[in-house]
């Protein structure tokens, strides 16, 4: 019953645009959704209905992001999907590399990658997420991890501002860590209830 409304949040999420929504049509949503049937009715007698509301904010949809990418408890829920670390990281640096196993993180997304003779830390996500990744990258540097390399990730439709763009790659720069700029589009995935 949970993994069929997180489902259902999920599906709605992405059919309304969920991060291109502002907190006030989202805060009225969560209002909608506790008294929808589907949801809400399916949850009463399992989460007080005091608590739907914060358990849909501070749950499934905290988790939607990283579902997207794949990643997280919750990621076998969604019904689009962005390309995986894997896929990102052999369009970025080719082929013969890889992700190494466990070194998946989040907040930043990043991992560890390697080519049998080469590695470096890979860290993406969308231009939102960019000054994480740059102090990720610093941290990275500075604890002696493999070198940081940054991918921003463009929604399709959805361009980087030059201005904006111009900026990172600048910043890219001071810092010496290689950037990239790719565009990705979620997929249709089936969810695995």
């Amino acid at each position: 019953m949970r993994n069929e409304v997180i489902s259902e949040v999920y599906r709605r999420a992405d059919d309304l645009d969920w991060p291109a929504l502002t907190d006030q049509e989202r805060s009225s949503l969560y209002d909608a959704w506790v008294k929808d049937p589907d949801i809400g009715g399916k949850l009463v007698g399992h989460i007080p209905a005091s608590r739907m509301r914060v358990w849909l904010k501070d749950g499934p949809l905290k988790e939607f992001t990283r579902a997207r990418w794949g990643l997280g408890p919750l990621a076998h829920l969604v019904s689009r999907r962005y390309p995986g670390p894997q896929e990102l990281v052999q369009r970025i640096l080719g082929t013969d590399w890889s992700v190494l196993n466990a070194s998946i993180k989040i907040k930043p997304n990043r991992c560890t990658a390697s080519n049998f003779t080469k590695r470096t830390t890979f860290l993406w996500g969308l231009s939102s997420s960019f000054d994480s990744m740059v102090t990720c990258a610093l941290h990275a540097i500075a604890d002696g991890q493999p070198d940081p390399l940054i991918t921003v990730t463009i929604e399709q439709g959805r361009p980087v501002p030059k201005d904006e763009k111009a900026v990172q790659k600048k910043i890219a720069a001071r810092i010496g860590v290689p950037l990239h700029h790719t565009t990705v589009r979620l997929r249709p995935v089936t969810p695995a209830l």
